[in-house]
């Protein structure tokens, strides 16, 4: 089964309990896109919503906001975050802590994505 074969079931798997009762196209278009372009190594940090989903690539030099808002704010159900891993195809659940830690995870070559809303 592949990786995003995995995430599809467990985001099906949650449905009962108020998971991914909208935006589906966030893991089935967006998150699929993102996936097909992944490279061997890569990382993500993926936050199951109740509407939706984020995949965030881990050391891409993105600002952990993208991450951080979904983790900082309440949201009832409480939002699942998952370490999701290209190499070996596995998707398992991690602590807050741990994604707000790995979230802060440096680009190797130092580059920084900012996030603004304005």
């Amino acid at each position: 089964m592949s990786l995003l074969e995995k995430m599809v079931a467990i985001a099906e798997s949650k449905k009962p309990a108020g998971y991914l009762r909208a935006y589906e196209a966030d893991l089935t278009t967006h998150d699929a896109r993102q996936l097909a372009d992944a490279k061997p190594g890569m990382r993500y940090l993926w936050v199951l919503r109740e509407c939706g989903t984020e995949l965030f690539e881990i050391a891409s030099g993105r600002d952990p906001a993208w991450l951080t808002y979904w983790l900082d704010n309440a949201h009832n159900p409480p939002n699942l975050v998952f370490l999701a891993t290209v190499d070996t195809d596995t998707v398992r659940p991690i602590g807050y802590e741990a994604a707000r830690k790995l979230a802060h995870t440096p680009h190797p070559d130092g580059k920084v994505i900012r996030f603004c809303l304005s």
